[in-house]
């Protein structure tokens, strides 16, 4: 179940939580207060696509195997991003644990699980930092 916010307690925990101005800048869209998977995914998808990030997907993964992970996000100079969103406190399946033993072991790649709405400050940390590498 989905914890229901006002939108002034969204914002205080956000002030709490990081610098006031990053609510408004225009750059993304933060999360709304009563959180969806898919309004997080979305969220997620403005804020990297603002930082120059290409976003990949499943809209629909019904005739997919099990287990993978829900974005992948990729820059030029960057190590390719996969993580799985989880709204709340959702643990990892067993197959998507057997993918994140596997993507850890893989040069080049960073694997993360985001929680919805709390690591919102972490993600937008990480997807915001410059590019690491501007050869590519």
């Amino acid at each position: 179940m989905t914890e229901q916010w006002s939108v002034d307690q969204y914002r205080a925990y956000l002030h709490g939580t990081y610098a006031q101005h990053l609510l408004q800048r225009a750059e993304t869209d933060l999360p709304p207060p009563s959180l969806t998977h898919k309004a997080f995914q979305a969220a997620i998808v403005r804020l990297a696509k603002a930082h120059h990030w290409k976003p990949h997907f499943t809209v629909n993964s019904r005739k997919s195997p099990s287990g993978w992970f829900d974005l992948v996000l990729a820059r030029p100079g960057d190590p390719l991003v996969i993580a799985e969103l989880k709204v709340g406190k959702d643990p990892l399946s067993p197959d998507q644990e057997d993918w994140w033993r596997i993507l850890q072991a893989v040069p080049g790649i960073e694997v993360y699980v985001w929680h919805g709405p709390g690591d919102f400050p972490g993600i937008e940390a990480r997807l915001t930092q410059p590019r690491r590498d501007t050869r590519c």
